[in-house]
């Protein structure tokens, strides 16, 4: 057995704790709100680059939290990493009418599953 494993790529054993770890956490993310207000700013932000091409958060019809008035437009000014991890999710899965949990939620679980994954093969390093 230790020589099938031997000849197993380090990556390849990454790549599947990661993919389990996704659909772990895919499955137990929550897509119906968020308990705090930083989750809900950030993602107003990541909507509406990812959907409208911009920052001006005053096209949402969510509530607005952590957010700052500039002239005629609303800006978020949750950290702008956050926002833009969110970016791509939003594009890709958010719909142009409001933002929606669902996309943060898959942003979250790929986050999760790729920590699992770049840990695991850290650790695995280290450990020789």
């Amino acid at each position: 057995m230790n020589a099938q494993r031997a000849t197993r790529p380090l990556w390849f054993d990454a790549a599947i704790l990661g993919f389990v770890a996704f659909l772990v956490f895919l499955a137990t993310a929550s897509y119906e709100g968020s308990q705090v207000n930083d989750p809900a700013s950030a993602l107003t932000a990541a909507w509406s680059i990812g959907q409208h091409g911009t920052l001006d958060m005053t096209i949402s019809p969510a509530p607005k939290a952590w957010a700052f008035p500039v002239g005629d437009h609303l800006y978020s000014d949750r950290m702008p990493g956050i926002i833009a991890w969110g970016v791509p999710f939003y594009w890709l899965l958010g719909v142009p009418g409001a933002p929606t949990m669902f996309p943060s939620g898959v942003a979250v679980a790929v986050a999760g599953a790729l920590v699992v994954a770049l840990g695991f093969l850290l650790f695995r390093r280290l450990a020789g």
